[in-house]
C-alpha cells in the first residue's frame, strides 16, 4: 500500500520521455501530488501538462484529462514533432 505522494512510483517509460524531451531543447519538470501531471514541459513557447504512462499502464481517475504519452515518439508528437 502506497501512503502520500513522496512514496509516488514514477512510470518505466518515464525517464526515456524526459530523456527525448530533453535532447530536442525542452524544458521539463517533473511533478508530484494527487491529480497533478507527471510533467509540464515547455518547447518553442509551448507549455504543456503531460501524464507518462508505461505500455499497459492505466488511466487513474483525474489522470485523463492530461495527454498521455507511453513513449518517447508520442510525447514529442505532442509538439508536432515527428521520428
Amino acid at each position: 500500500m502506497r501512503r502520500g505522494g513522496a512514496s509516488k512510483r514514477r512510470d518505466e517509460s518515464e525517464p526515456q520521455i524526459i530523456e527525448a524531451l530533453r535532447k530536442v531543447g525542452a524544458f521539463v519538470q517533473q511533478c508530484h501530488g494527487d491529480r497533478a501531471p507527471d510533467l509540464i514541459v515547455r518547447l518553442g513557447g509551448k507549455w504543456l501538462p503531460i501524464e507518462c504512462k508505461s505500455a499497459k499502464g492505466r488511466i487513474r481517475k483525474g489522470q485523463g484529462e492530461y495527454p498521455i504519452a507511453r513513449t518517447p515518439a508520442e510525447a514529442l508528437a505532442l509538439f508536432g514533432i515527428r521520428l
